[in-house]
C-alpha cells in the first residue's frame, strides 16, 4: 500500500518459507515464538498438497510446472495441527493462534503461462487433475476441522478469493465434477498461484476481522478496528483510550477506538504487512514463492543493510568473480553492492536478484547436464573396447572363438576347386567326412 499502517507495521513479525510442509511451519513456529506473541498466525497447507515437476516441451526446452502430490495427507495434518495448537496455548492461555485453510490454486493459469505458445500435451489433463484434487483436499481439512477440533479457530481464504457479489457466484462453479468448469476471478491471482496486490490487501483485512471476532468470543471484548492505511490513523493515536469489557453489546461503534501500548515513533518509510504478503509478478520471480529456501525471521518487518554488510558483500562478489567457479559459468554475482548506480535496496529487488541468480544457476545445471552424458556415454564405449580387448567380455570372447572356428576350418579344408590356397595351413586336422560330402554336393 503507498500509505502503510504504522501500528501493523511496528507489531508484526513475519517469517516465511516457500512451499512448507506441516511439520516444518510448526517447527518454524517453534523456533520464533516467544511470550510477547499475543496473537499468531498461520498461513500453510499448501506445500503437504503441491509439487513442482520439469516438463519437457521439446529436446531443448524444458519449464518447472506444478501438480498435485496425490497424496492423502490430511490425516497427517490434522494430528500436528492438534498438538502443536495444544503446546501453543499451553505455552500462553490468552494466546490466540488462527490457522488459516488455503484458497483455491489455479494450476490451468499458472502452467499455461509457464509454457506460453508451446502446446500444453499432458500438462493439460495434470493440471485439471490436480485442480480437482486440491479442492477435496481444501474441503476434507475444513470439515475434517470442524467436526474433529472445534477448539482450534481456522479461517477460509477462499472467502477472501471469492468474497462479494463480484466474485461469490464463481465459487459455486468448483461444485462440478470436472475441473473444466472451475472460474477463479479474473487479477485476483498474480500466477495462479501467489496473490495479486488487491488480494494481498483483503486478506490481510480479513484476518485481521477474524482475530477480532475470536477475540470477542473468547474474552468478550471489543479489540481494535480492522487495518486502516486512511490520514485518520495519527488521529486515532492521539484520542486512543483504553477499553472495557463490553458483553454482548454490538452497536455501530464498537470498533472506533484502537487499542495501543503507546504512541510510537514510527520510521517514514515503514511498509504494512499486508503489502508485504503481495509479491509482484516480475518475470520468473514468483517462482521464489514455491522454493524450499532457507527460513529467515523478518523481526518488525523492514531493515537496511548497513554501509559494512554492504562492503562485505561487494567483496565477496567480487571474490566469486574472481574465481574459476565463477569464470566457468555464466551466474557468478555480481558486486551491484559496489556501484554507485544500484538501486536501493527493498523486498522487491531481493527477489528478483535471487530470481534471476536461480534462473541462471538452474540453466547452466542443464547444460552441465548434457555435456556429463555425453562425456559418460564416450566413457563408456572406450572401457568396453578396452574390456573386450583384455578378454574380459565372456559374449565377446565366445563369438571370437566361433569366428576363429570357423575361419580355421576354411583354412583347413579347402574346396577342392579353390585356386589361391595357403597349403602351409591345411589338412593340419583331420577332416571330417560330412563336411567333404557336404563340399562334393555344393
Amino acid at each position: 500500500m503507498d500509505k502503510p499502517d504504522p501500528l501493523l507495521a511496528e507489531n508484526v513479525d513475519y517469517a516465511f518459507e516457500g512451499g512448507i510442509l506441516i511439520n516444518d511451519l510448526v517447527t518454524l513456529v517453534d523456533r520464533n515464538l516467544t511470550d510477547h506473541h499475543k496473537v499468531v498466525i498461520l498461513i500453510g497447507f499448501v506445500g503437504d498438497e503441491v509439487q513442482r515437476y520439469v516438463h519437457n516441451i521439446d529436446e531443448e526446452t524444458v519449464v518447472t510446472l506444478i501438480r498435485s502430490k496425490e497424496c492423502e495427507s490430511n490425516e497427517q495434518i490434522l494430528a500436528v495441527v492438534h498438538v502443536a495448537h495444544a503446546k501453543w496455548m499451553a505455552l500462553k492461555t490468552e494466546r490466540i493462534i488462527l490457522w488459516c485453510l488455503p484458497y483455491y490454486v489455479y494450476y490451468l493459469g499458472y502452467n499455461a503461462a509457464k509454457i506460453g505458445e508451446f502446446d500444453m500435451g499432458e500438462a493439460l489433463e495434470i493440471s485439471l487433475d490436480s485442480s480437482r484434487m486440491f479442492v477435496n483436499h481444501v474441503t476434507r481439512l475444513q470439515r475434517q476441522m470442524a467436526t474433529t477440533m472445534p477448539e482450534v479457530p481456522f479461517c477460509l481464504l477462499n472467502r477472501v478469493l471469492f468474497g462479494g457479489k463480484k466474485y461469490n457466484h464463481l465459487f459455486k462453479t468448483f461444485g462440478s465434477s470436472s475441473a473444466v468448469d472451475y472460474t477463479f476471478p479474473a487479477q485476483r491471482l498474480a500466477d495462479g498461484l501467489h496473490p495479486s496486490r488487491s488480494l494481498a490487501t483483503d486478506m490481510w483485512v480479513f484476518l485481521h476481522k477474524s482475530i477480532c471476532n475470536i477475540h470477542d468470543k473468547v474474552t468478550g471484548k471489543i479489540v481494535i478496528e480492522m487495518p486502516s492505511t486512511s490520514k485518520e490513523v495519527g488521529g486515532q493515536l492521539k484520542h486512543q483510550k483504553s477499553y472495557k469489557a463490553q458483553g454482548s453489546r454490538r452497536g455501530k461503534n464498537a470498533y472506533k477506538k484502537p487499542y495501543v501500548h503507546k504512541k510510537i515513533d514510527l520510521y517514514p518509510q515503514k511498509e504494512s504487512v499486508y503489502s508485504r504478503l503481495y509479491l509482484p509478478q516480475d518475470g520468473d520471480v514468483v517462482e521464489e514463492l514455491i522454493e524450499e529456501d532457507p527460513v529467515v525471521n523478518y523481526g518488525n518487518l523492514t531493515w537496511k543493510a548497513s554501509d559494512k554488510l554492504k562492503q562485505n558483500y561487494a567483496q565477496s562478489s567480487n571474490y566469486a568473480q574472481s574465481s574459476n567457479y565463477a569464470q566457468s559459468s555464466n551466474y557468478a554475482p555480481s558486486s551491484n553492492y559496489a556501484q554507485s548506480s544500484t538501486p536501493a535496496w527493498s523486498w522487491d529487488y531481493h527477489r528478483k536478484v535471487i530470481a534471476e541468480a536461480k534462473t541462471a544457476v538452474y540453466t547452466q545445471g542443464l547444460k552441465d547436464q548434457v555435456y556429463a552424458k555425453g562425456r559418460l556415454a564416450k566413457i563408456i564405449r572406450e572401457r568396453g573396447l578396452w574390456a573386450a580387448g583384455q578378454g574380459q567380455v565372456n559374449t565377446v570372447n565366445a563369438a571370437g572363438n566361433k569366428w576363429t572356428e570357423k575361419q580355421h576350418a576354411e583354412l583347413n579344408d579347402p574346396h577342392k576347386d579353390a585356386k589361391l590356397v595357403q597349403e602351409d595351413l591345411s589338412q593340419l586336422l583331420p577332416v571330417i567326412a560330412s563336411s567333404e560330402s557336404s563340399d562334393d554336393d555344393a
